[in-house]
């Protein structure tokens, strides 16, 4: 159980969790895990492949956990205003954290996340168009979505609409000034340390 507690943050009727996790050490952990995640998969790279192969299979899950719990918890909490207890705190929070993940910006982030709460699973939230866009619909069998979700995992065509979808979102759209700048700059170092 307290495993099961640990996944979904909600106890047993009368029980308490082993860590309350608060915003900070959410971040925390998100970062602990990404930079787990990258460093096993650099020291996987230097090996042979069959270290190398199993390696990469704990270090790609490992990082993509932990950049999920940096966009799912951290950057929601922030679009909620609910990371910090002050407006400039959420925003610095957000525009660091989506910088690196290649997210939109805070203004536009938090306007389509609001609306995803207005207006949950309609034609007007942000991720029912997605993923509508990408071919998944309403009235899927369990057989044709899991068909659908392997064509996407190696489809091409998916995965450069989902990155390009970011590169216009923090690259060619109407970003502010100082967002623009980080971007680049984040990119520049990313070019450089590759």
């Amino acid at each position: 159980q307290p495993f099961l507690t640990w996944v979904t943050g909600v106890p047993l009727a009368g029980s308490q969790p082993k860590i309350r996790w608060r915003p900070t050490l959410a971040a925390i952990a998100g970062v602990a895990q990404s930079a787990a995640g990258i460093a096993i998969g650099a020291v996987a790279l230097t090996l042979p492949w069959y270290f190398m192969v199993p390696l990469l299979l704990v270090s790609w899950p490992t990082t993509a956990g932990g950049m999920r719990r940096l966009d799912v918890v951290v950057v929601h909490q922030t679009l909620h205003r609910m990371f910090s207890r002050s407006t400039p705190g959420n925003r610095i929070v957000s525009e660091l954290i989506t910088t690196l993940l290649w997210r939109p910006p805070y203004d536009p982030n938090r306007q389509e996340h609001l609306l995803h709460h207005a207006f949950p699973c309609s034609l007007r939230d942000g991720d029912t168009l997605y993923l509508r866009s990408t071919g998944a619909g309403p009235g899927m069998t369990k057989r044709q979505f899991r068909s659908f979700l392997v064509k996407a995992v190696f489809s091409p065509r998916h995965h450069w609409s989902f990155l390009s979808s970011r590169l216009r979102g923090n690259f060619l759209s109407r970003v502010p000034t100082y967002r623009l700048a980080m971007a680049l700059a984040f990119d520049a170092a990313t070019t450089a340390l590759l």
